[in-house]
């Protein structure tokens, strides 16, 4: 890892490098889950500001599978599997991605809402403001080493949301930031 806090090999990744399941890179999941997603909303009336947090989550739910640990992962790198299991989570992280972008973007508290809670949530239930904090409190830990092997330059142009690699630092203050923005809800 370079100096900057970001994965030495990022420079010699792309956006076609990432996967989100073994057979199926990120861009191409992102793309099949906003069609299906448009397809069940065109089957009930939602306003434009739901349609539009809809394509936000679509975009963003998977934003943890850009890491260092879920791509050695899901490519079986090293097979068998022997890093920490922790360390290939992406739903906690993609939480605290849209935290940072939350801010970044000065989005409102109800699109951390529903956002940030879904993307936490999306393979599980939907979680409280106070399941959301205990989980930032008790991961920090891996939250950090995660965010320091996070593809961001490849990450951006899926997210479509604006932020700088200076944004996501591997230290506590981006963990209290968003436990400030998660209790503030």
């Amino acid at each position: 890892m370079g100096g900057s806090g970001r994965p030495s090999n990022a420079g010699d990744v792309s956006l076609n490098d990432l996967y989100s399941h073994p057979d199926k890179k990120l861009s191409e999941h992102l793309h099949q889950v906003a069609e299906a997603s448009q397809i069940i909303a065109s089957y009930h009336f939602l306003d434009e500001v739901t349609k539009q947090r809809l394509d936000e989550l679509v975009r963003l739910h998977d934003f943890g599978k850009g890491t260092t640990f879920f791509q050695d992962y899901i490519t079986y790198k090293p097979e068998p599997w022997t890093n920490d299991p922790e360390s290939k989570r992406h739903t906690p992280l993609g939480m605290l991605a849209s935290a940072i972008i939350k801010e970044k973007n000065t989005l409102a508290n109800d699109w951390l809402l529903q956002i940030g809670a879904s993307v936490l949530g999306h393979h599980t239930k939907l979680p409280t403001r106070h399941d959301i904090v205990g989980k930032l409190e008790n991961d920090r830990h891996i939250l950090l080493k995660q965010i320091s092997k996070t593809y961001l330059e490849q990450l951006a142009p899926l997210i479509g949301f604006a932020f700088d690699s200076s944004d996501f630092i591997s230290d506590k203050s981006t963990t209290s930031k968003a436990i400030r923005s998660y209790k503030a809800l």
